[in-house]
């Protein structure tokens, strides 16, 4: 059967034609895009989670992290009040004298100083050995080394 077509309906069938035969062309074209769109969503997806788990172990770390440089500082705290207090001690026993000069002053103490203890005979004894032998309250005298021997004092011992 033959159809009757106009010029003017003519023009129109053909684009109709080609749109029709245009369209699924742009369809694999659109599917692609879409196919495209949901891989890209899914891999920012996955590099969200995947910063979010790498944030989240940052500041567990930095936490962890905080803590222990909370209990330096409080250990340096406590370490800076020991010094002053030995820093105070120090000076109570040295005063404005040298540590070298108290250390030979009291070598020259120990070597030469002696001491002869009541009710302990006749010995003499250096202080720290004095010191090891009597327990709270005790009489002394005190003698350098060669006065003690003339006094017929024989040297003790710990």
């Amino acid at each position: 059967m033959a159809k009757k077509i106009r010029v003017e309906n003519y023009e129109t069938e053909i684009s109709s034609e080609e749109s029709l035969k245009s369209k699924p062309k742009l369809k694999p074209k659109k599917n692609k895009i879409k196919l495209l769109l949901i891989v890209f969503l899914i891999i920012l997806i996955v590099v969200n989670v995947a910063l979010g788990f790498l944030y989240f172990k940052s500041t567990n770390k930095n936490g962890k992290l905080k803590e222990e440089n909370n209990k330096i500082l409080k250990l340096n705290e406590d370490l800076e009040n020991e010094n002053e207090e030995i820093n105070s001690n120090l000076f109570n026993v040295i005063g404005l004298d040298s540590v070298y000069y108290v250390k030979n002053k009291l070598n020259f103490m120990d070597d030469n100083i002696v001491f002869k203890i009541e009710g302990f005979g006749n010995y003499y004894y250096t202080y720290d050995c004095m010191m090891q032998k009597v327990n709270g309250s005790y009489s002394y005298w005190a003698y350098n080394k060669e006065a003690a021997i003339s006094n017929g004092l024989r040297a003790g011992g710990c």
